[in-house]
């Protein structure tokens, strides 16, 4: 049994069926029709039944929808609308409104309706009974009973009384909802221009503008939120022109730019990136504390970082060596000295024991080897000749070194964008993991700015002590850890590199 089922007394399906009222009784003790009891003022027992409006034929079920309504071709009194009406104005009866929302829906509504229209017949009863001087009397029980305000009361009544049934059904939703109304295409155009600046004016400030348009050209001047709408979905929908529109051409090639033009390698040894890095903790050279430069080579498609070189500097001959080292094959290296304190306090960090690190090195053998047939570098000075103040990616040439390496291996240089540290977005991925994962654990750890550097560090006290990891200390460690990254499962390709 179903909540939005129509129920109706006997009276009613006697009227409908046009029996009497003792045939319908006996269907009814003969199981023919669906019904619930329900309490009533009258009967002997207080209670009466109700019967199910779709246990009855289809005939009689049709008669009650069309006494459900008056004539739709009636003009409603008192200037009230048709409960129902399309957008261009034609009413619907309740015929046309099921074959607009659907059966289902159309019961629910209809069921919604016949519980408002219970109260209301009780209302009218007792309305009655207190006769028309105390009608408010009769609308506080009412709203006691129901929790029906006296004003919609009155409504209710008022529609009941023109419309049946029908006029007690809710609103129907506009037909076209869920869809937008569009902009003239000449005002959109107009927004467009005034609003996608760099000066960022805001919209209020473009409405002025299209107001004066609209009343100088004789347009009609859309709604705030649908101007409002509009701006917003320039922002959402199209990223790039409103990037390029508000922000400027910079903004568009950081963000944009280089996602369409650049495409991830298919193939090991296709593109190799190239860059430099500051290392974030303090090591020692001649007794004095020093943040050491690290040099690397990077294979994009693999994720493997081919070669490296930590030195005092970042040059041209870093890069070169580096390089080499990518090229050629190479071996871990095996750590013979002594084990200074900072060297102890390192391999503790990490949890690393010194025979195992140099076990491994005799044992594995690093199988990257090999020419690049491209080098995606950077702009710095080292890289290249160059850089005309103000043009960027303008009048540069390649630098000695990088002219040399490239010309005698035969490899083709692409130099990144200036100034956009996201354009090396796989090296600058590898430095954050790099700090991470060994830096933060190394003695004299800095940070890469004033924010990160702990409030205790004294590199030069460290320095005095020999707290602090020497040039080929700090290269033992990170050829180890590179070993171990290379041996990790990456989350970019979901294996090891």
């Amino acid at each position: 049994m179903e909540s939005c089922d129509i129920w109706l007394s006997t009276s009613q399906v006697a009227e409908l069926t046009g029996e009497d009222i003792r045939t319908v009784q006996r269907k009814v003790k003969s199981g023919k029709y669906e019904i619930r009891l329900c309490k009533t003022r009258g009967g002997k027992s207080g209670e009466s039944y109700e019967i199910n409006l779709n246990s009855l034929s289809a005939d009689a079920r049709k008669d009650f929808y069309k006494s459900c309504v008056k004539d739709t071709k009636d003009e409603p009194e008192d200037g009230l609308e048709e409960p129902y009406q399309e957008e261009h104005g034609v009413p619907l009866n309740l015929a046309e409104l099921e074959a607009l929302v659907g059966r289902d829906k159309f019961r629910r509504m209809l069921a919604e309706a016949e519980k408002k229209a219970e109260v209301v017949r009780e209302y009218l009863q007792l309305k009655e009974e207190y006769g028309w001087g105390d009608i408010k009397k009769a609308a506080g029980i009412i709203e006691e009973k129901f929790g029906v305000k006296q004003k919609t009361l009155y409504r209710m009544e008022e529609r009941y009384r023109q419309y049946g049934i029908a006029g007690l059904v809710r609103k129907l939703p506009r037909l076209n909802r869920g869809t937008r109304r569009r902009i003239d295409r000449e005002l959109e155009l107009f927004f467009r221009k005034h609003w996608l600046k760099d000066s960022q004016p805001q919209v209020g400030e473009v409405m002025t503008l299209m107001k004066r348009y609209c009343q100088k050209n004789g347009l009609e001047l859309p709604g705030k939120d649908t101007i409002y709408r509009l701006a917003k979905d320039i922002e959402t929908q199209e990223p790039d022109l409103y990037c390029l529109g508000r922000e400027g051409e910079d903004a568009y090639i950081k963000k944009f730019m280089e996602k369409a033009v650049r495409q991830e390698p298919k193939f090991v040894n296709q593109i190799w990136e190239g860059d430099h890095h500051k290392l974030d903790f303090f090591g020692m050279y001649n007794g004095k504390p020093y943040r050491f430069w690290l040099t690397t080579w990077q294979d994009i498609a693999s994720r493997v970082i081919t070669g490296f070189t930590v030195a005092i500097q970042a040059n041209g001959q870093t890069i070169g060596l580096s390089l080499r080292h990518g090229v050629l094959e190479k071996q871990l290296p095996v750590w013979s000295d002594d084990i200074s304190p900072a060297m102890k306090q390192a391999l503790d960090n990490m949890q690393w024991e010194l025979e195992d690190l140099n076990q491994r090195a005799q044992e594995v053998s690093i199988p990257f080897t090999g020419l690049p047939m491209g080098l995606y570098i950077d702009n710095g000075e080292d890289y290249k000749a160059k850089v005309k103040k103000g043009i960027k990616c303008e009048g540069w040439d390649y630098s000695v070194e990088v002219k040399g390496m490239c010309g005698i291996l035969h490899v083709e240089p692409m130099f990144c964008t200036p100034y956009s540290p996201f354009a090396k977005g796989h090296q600058e991925r590898w430095f954050r993991t790099l700090c991470m994962k060994l830096s933060k654990h190394m003695p004299g750890y800095c940070g890469s700015d004033n924010k990160e550097r702990p409030e205790t560090l004294d590199e030069k006290k460290l320095a005095e002590q020999g707290q602090l990891l020497t040039l080929e200390e700090i290269y033992f460690l990170l050829s180890h850890w590179v070993w171990e990254y290379h041996n990790s499962v990456h989350s970019s390709l979901g294996m090891t590199p």
